[in-house]
């Protein structure tokens, strides 16, 4: 019963630096985004938006990779 709040503590750390991250890279995504609206050539304009698109996937794939949450413990109360 100790541990727990020291594991909710640690969890809650994983969870914001894994939410900080997407949050930025995101963000990054937007402002390409936005800056590729300036981009008047339809095939230079598609291939900007297809290099962001690919950042995405990635960033899927590597978002449940930094977001290692420990399983609960079969004693625990579910808060």
């Amino acid at each position: 019963a100790v541990q727990t709040p020291d594991r909710l503590r640690l969890v809650a750390g994983k969870v914001s630096v894994s939410y900080n991250t997407v949050k930025g890279a995101l963000t990054g995504l937007h402002e390409k985004y936005e800056s590729s609206k300036v981009e008047r050539n339809v095939f230079r304009r598609y291939a900007l938006l297809k290099g962001i698109v690919k950042e995405v996937i990635q960033l899927d794939a590597q978002y449940w990779l930094l977001l290692d949450v420990p399983k609960q413990d079969k004693q625990e109360q579910v808060n």
